[in-house]
């Protein structure tokens, strides 16, 4: 038994003003289609969400994988360091600017004629889950946002993240 089914097509594509670095799998097939956008975890890539991002396209969905910000191909040479200076703070900053980014993949899904603008949808792993989270809060165009082992206590998360004054945010949220 196959555990990937179809033939798809995946493209590299660098996305808005940041040059965001994605994977694009989909079926060649006529008709707009709803969209995942899928985030790896803490270290990943957007090659380690593969077999998510194919599995998703065999139920019908296309998927776009993302690199986070200072992973895969926006790997900082400082990474290592800066996350032994204060973990906190750098992976709160990860989140943040990732999900910050994500209002570029949704333009760019948007402008494509084989995407259903109102089905996007985003799911994260781990960090990616915590990335999801975040973005579902700063961008109104997703529809819904799945996080797979990411952010336990997100009430708690989020007082952290504020207490590091690292949210995008005027307001402190009510948890």
């Amino acid at each position: 038994m196959a555990v990937i089914k179809g033939t798809y097509a995946i493209e590299k594509h660098f996305i808005g003003k940041d040059k965001i670095p994605t994977l694009w799998f989909y079926h060649e097939t006529e008709g707009a289609k709803p969209v995942v956008i899928a985030l790896h975890g803490w270290t990943g890539n957007k090659e380690g969400m593969l077999t998510n991002c194919l599995r998703m396209a065999d139920a019908g969905f296309c998927t776009i994988s993302v690199d986070a910000r200072m992973h895969g191909d926006r790997m900082d040479p400082e990474f290592w360091g800066k996350f032994a200076e204060n973990f906190p703070r750098t992976f709160f900053t990860i989140v943040v600017e990732t999900a910050k980014d994500i209002s570029q993949i949704v333009d760019f899904l948007e402008a494509r004629d084989d995407v259903n603008p109102a089905k996007i949808g985003m799911m994260g792993v781990s960090m990616g889950g915590f990335i999801t989270l975040v973005s579902a809060f700063l961008e109104k165009r997703l529809k819904a946002a799945v996080s797979v082992i990411g952010a336990a206590n997100f009430p708690l998360f989020v007082k952290r993240m504020v207490s590091l004054k690292v949210l995008p945010f005027k307001e402190k949220p009510m948890c």
